[in-house]
């Protein structure tokens, strides 16, 4: 398994927003500006930077930033794959590790519980996408923005819809795509020991 030691979590600009009493995007400006000039007082109009893309609303409601210590974008990006892959694992592990986990990955009341050392696929790595403008390297940290998607029909989900009922309602990001939350998220790349 990977070394995590070096991963540095961070909270969401809604998080930081709400603690400190000022709209997300006040937030998110803010970082982006600092991230361009290394302060946040205001440039003279004529050598203002160009304004990095903002986030969607689904990576300001399912996105987590991660910073990375001693990776650069071009060594992630050419680790892509298998780094998408590690996480969709550790999604995986984390999402069957026990019946409420499965509720909550699955946004159900299911009492349903697989077995950790065989997991049902909850998603893929096709389903892990960095956030725009991401990764971004800053001061010897790689920012990557994680939104961790999921096919409402996957086979985890299915086996727990299987033994209750009724499904509680869930948010659809695409046709047949869901999000994880981004509190679960956060749990799962806090855990050491997966």
């Amino acid at each position: 398994m990977a070394d995590y030691r070096h991963a540095v979590i961070r909270v969401s600009y809604r998080a930081i927003g709400r603690q400190i009493g000022y709209h997300y995007t006040v937030v998110s400006r803010l970082v982006r500006k600092h991230i361009q000039t290394k302060k946040v007082s205001d440039l003279t109009r004529p050598g203002r930077p160009l304004v990095t893309s903002q986030p969607t609303l689904d990576e300001q409601t399912y996105g987590v930033t991660i910073y990375l210590e001693g990776l650069t974008k071009d060594q992630l990006n050419s680790v892509e794959t298998p780094f998408k892959q590690l996480v969709a694992d550790i999604v995986n592990t984390y999402c069957n590790y026990n019946a409420s986990n499965v509720q909550q990955c699955c946004q159900t009341s299911s009492s349903y519980s697989s077995n950790p050392s065989n997991p049902v696929t909850f998603t893929t790595s096709n389903n892990i996408a960095f956030g725009s403008g991401t990764p971004l390297e800053i001061n010897n940290l790689l920012a990557v923005m994680i939104v961790i998607k999921y096919e409402s029909n996957n086979a985890l989900c299915r086996a727990a819809l299987a033994s209750v009922g009724r499904r509680r309602r869930s948010v659809i990001l695409g046709e047949l795509e869901l999000a994880l939350p981004q509190d679960i998220f956060e749990q799962i790349i806090a855990n050491p020991d997966l």
